[in-house]
């Protein structure tokens, strides 16, 4: 997997797209991309964007799986561990898109979530959903959809045996169907459908490895049988979101009298392989705070090493920043073993990522 960053940054969305050549396989095709913090051993934000199309079959369940080496936290009863933005798909609303926010709660086993308004125990979802209300913690997912209160239970687990080799931690949801009558038992309300889902987990939850690489974030996903209700197990697939750790970019700067100019250089570096070809994006400003946009750098060498020498007429603060979105790359989907070993993969991304360089300060000098 050692090109694929590459191949996603330089190649674009477009020219990666994945195409699938059997109608039968379009019904459903969930996607996940996933960004975390750009340092080795780094505790920041974390964030899982999971997405269906609205014209996909509805998922029933999902399991997310931290990559291996990553460490997690559950979190304590009673913490807010998160935030969710989703938008969903609403039936009884004439199939209105219809965002969806709320925040991650972690409750205790013996606790309870809201079920279409009746409190329902933790402990029986945990068994309709996993078969065992064995888990390391339980979260709750306090939302809001068109005025009305929702809550969607999630169960939180450290891996064991055979699935140690999907990754550390996983992450399980099952959702209620759309698309059976109104009025039969266990429906969603409001017949909402997910469409798609950012979850930002805070500082802590998750922590990076401390070696660097390509990092796997992998999600199964059942769908149901339409207008049924019952569970596609067959059509279970997965789809993976690859992280790459570190992303690294450096700058210095020093002034040139004879050309009352900053001479600046630095390097930038992607799980430690070198990114070649691309401007970056050059920020400047007489204060730390506040810089502005000023051009670009030259285009990175073999080596990720860039210049630029950017004209003075005072005391200037300079900053790089490279960007990129999620992008789809077939790649890592190809490259991945066959079922049984793993739910055939529908979708493969690389996860966005945004590094700045530290700032630095170059004197002028009259």
């Amino acid at each position: 997997m050692k090109k694929l960053t590459r191949l996603a940054i330089i190649g674009g969305a477009s020219a990666l797209a994945l195409a699938l050549s059997a109608p039968a396989l379009a019904a459903f095709t969930p996607r996940l991309d996933v960004s975390v913090p750009n340092g080795l051993g780094a505790s920041g934000k974390v964030t899982i964007h999971t997405a269906v199309g609205p014209t996909d079959d509805t998922a029933a369940r999902l399991v997310v799986y931290s990559p291996i080496r990553f460490t997690a936290n559950g979190g304590t009863v009673g913490s807010v561990i998160g935030t969710a933005d989703a938008r969903v798909r609403a039936g009884d609303l004439g199939g209105a898109i219809v965002p969806v926010p709320g925040e991650i709660e972690v409750r205790a086993p013996t606790g309870t979530a809201l079920v279409s308004g009746v409190p329902i125990p933790l402990a029986q979802l945990a068994i309709g959903c996993t078969g065992t209300t064995t888990h390391t913690a339980y979260w709750v997912f306090k939302l809001t959809a068109a005025g009305n209160a929702l809550e969607l239970a999630a169960f939180f687990d450290m891996t064991a045996g055979a699935e140690q080799a999907l990754g550390t931690s996983k992450i399980t949801f099952c959702l209620p169907p759309d698309d059976v009558p109104a009025g039969t038992p266990g429906r969603s309300p409001l017949g909402i459908k997910l469409v798609d889902a950012v979850l930002t987990f805070n500082a802590g939850t998750f922590t990076n490895p401390s070696t660097s690489g390509q990092y796997l974030w992998t999600s199964i996903w059942t769908p149901y049988n339409p207008g049924v209700g019952t569970a596609n197990v067959a059509g279970t697939v997965s789809a993976v979101s690859a992280t790459p750790l570190p992303v690294a970019l450096t700058l210095k700067g020093t002034y040139s009298k004879a050309r009352k100019s900053a001479a600046l250089a630095g390097r930038i570096s992607i799980a430690g392989q070198f990114l070649a070809g691309v401007k970056l994006p050059l920020f400047a400003g007489p204060k730390r705070t506040g810089l502005k946009r000023s051009g670009s750098t030259n285009a990175t060498k073999a080596t990720g090493a860039f210049t630029a020498i950017k004209r003075m007429v005072r005391t200037t603060f300079y900053q790089v920043r490279f960007a990129i979105p999620a992008v789809e790359t077939p790649q890592i989907c190809a490259a991945l073993p066959p079922p049984p070993t793993l739910p055939r993969c529908v979708t493969s991304t690389v996860g966005a990522f945004t590094v700045l360089s530290n700032i630095v300060k170059v004197t002028f000098r009259k």
